[in-house]
């Protein structure tokens, strides 16, 4: 049944950003999945708009080793403490033969320079991807698995790639008006979230000249020890030492939807922002857009799932839109910033939790919320056939104050919302 599918027209979600007009707004990002002609060829097949070959570092890399992936599915978390790199003279070749092969898929570079030319040496694999025919070039400011992996060590690093780059607004912007001056196709600069400057740098970047500025969709992190009995065994496969890793999936998209908010919210509605981090989704699309993205990468769902699930995903995201009215995706860009507000300013509603008798199983976990003391069990037929302790729950609307987490942790949506006493004086602390 599937391979009956038109791709190409269950993909067709057509946008421009950066003058570059793109089959739908979804890029598989650099990573292992775009890192050989054939790869680049299923992508395409698979209708993507985008893809982003992998991190081609100049001169050969100073950390390039076999990989080492884990993903932990209950978690929703892929890690991987080791990556092999393209060398430029690959990267160039894989490049040129995608744009001869592909039909739909634009190609991207994603650069890094390491060595003594510094500015001059970033230009250099601009111009050579550009002219091995190039839709746009990547600057790669991001990565935190190399200098900056080393760094949060505390030690002193001789190479500054990667995110240990990207958390300086001056120098992100050294490196773009450089590379605009000597290069005609679209710029995008993917920025790092590390150190909490992202939406600063972005600023700086724009300034400069780039065309699009990139969220990431990784963390440095440790992963969790797999068996506290025996906390040596390591949770890497064929990885004898344990490592900092590099942390992506579903579970960064609350970080993700920030880092992407940060920089639309600072720099306003006239820059084109590429987002990730936890795409998994239709829905993960909306709530993406929803927050100021006009592309969407994704790179770990692709590690997982391949590439031929972006048609099945794109038909919900499509029926959506029909049945909300929206003409495209780009319709609801932005949504959601109006609408975000701090601590001071979020405008609360006054309600209290009710038990629904008659739904309540007894279970008692409702009473060991820490923070409550407006839940009691008391005495009561509750769920028929279900509740076995003859006791249910019960809220005294005097002392709750609204904070919902009873409706979190019952098993079986028991509380409803009822208006406050009205004689209750003052909502209680």
């Amino acid at each position: 049944m599937t391979d009956k599918i038109d791709r190409f027209e269950a993909t067709h979600m057509p946008v421009t950003v950066a003058g570059i007009d793109f089959h739908n707004p979804f890029c598989v990002g650099s990573g292992p999945t775009v890192k050989t002609i054939d790869m680049l060829r299923q992508i395409d097949r698979a209708g993507w708009g985008g893809a982003f070959i992998k991190l081609t570092i100049d001169p050969e890399p100073y950390i390039s080793r076999i990989p080492r992936y884990r993903w932990q599915s209950k978690e929703k978390l892929h890690s991987f403490t080791l990556e092999k790199r393209i060398k430029l003279d690959e990267a160039l070749r894989i490049c040129e033969q995608g744009k001869k092969d592909v039909k739909v898929t634009k190609i991207f570079s994603n650069i890094s320079y390491d060595g003594p030319d510094g500015i001059k040496g970033w230009i250099r694999m601009a111009k050579a991807f550009e002219d091995a025919g190039a839709d746009g070039n990547e600057l790669n400011m991001c990565c935190p698995n190399m200098s900056f992996n080393v760094e949060v060590t505390g030690e002193t690093i001789e190479h500054s790639t990667g995110a240990s780059m990207g958390q300086h607004p001056k120098l992100v912007a050294e490196i773009v008006k450089a590379i605009k001056a000597e290069t005609k196709i679209p710029l995008f600069v993917k920025l790092t979230p590390e150190g909490g400057r992202i939406a600063e740098a972005a600023k700086a970047a724009y300034e400069a000249g780039a065309d699009v500025v990139s969220s990431v969709g990784n963390r440095v992190g440790i992963v969790s020890v797999p068996d506290i009995e025996r906390p040596f065994g390591n949770p890497q496969h064929l990885q004898k030492d344990f490592g900092i890793s590099c942390l992506s999936g579903q579970w960064l998209k609350p970080l993700a939807l920030l880092d992407v908010y940060e920089i639309r919210k600072v720099n306003g509605p006239d820059f084109s922002i590429c987002g990730y981090g936890g795409m998994s989704h239709w829905k993960d699309y909306i709530e993406m857009t929803m927050v100021g993205a006009d592309l969407i990468g994704i790179c770990t769902d692709t590690i997982i799932r391949g590439y031929d699930f972006l048609w099945k995903e794109l038909v919900k995201l499509k029926d959506y839109l029909r049945r909300h009215d929206y003409r495209s995706l780009n319709d609801m860009r932005d949504m959601l910033l109006p609408r975000v507000k701090t601590a001071r300013d979020i405008e609360i509603e006054q309600a209290v939790a009710h038990v629904v008798s008659d739904k309540c199983i007894g279970c008692e976990k409702c009473i060991s919320i820490g923070q409550c003391y407006a839940i009691k069990m008391v005495d009561g037929k509750g769920w028929e056939g279900k509740n076995k302790k003859g006791m249910i729950a019960e809220v005294n609307p005097y002392n709750c104050t609204g904070c919902s987490t009873c409706f979190d942790v019952c098993p079986t949506d028991c509380f409803e919302w009822q208006p406050v006493p009205k004689d209750r004086k003052k909502t209680p602390v």
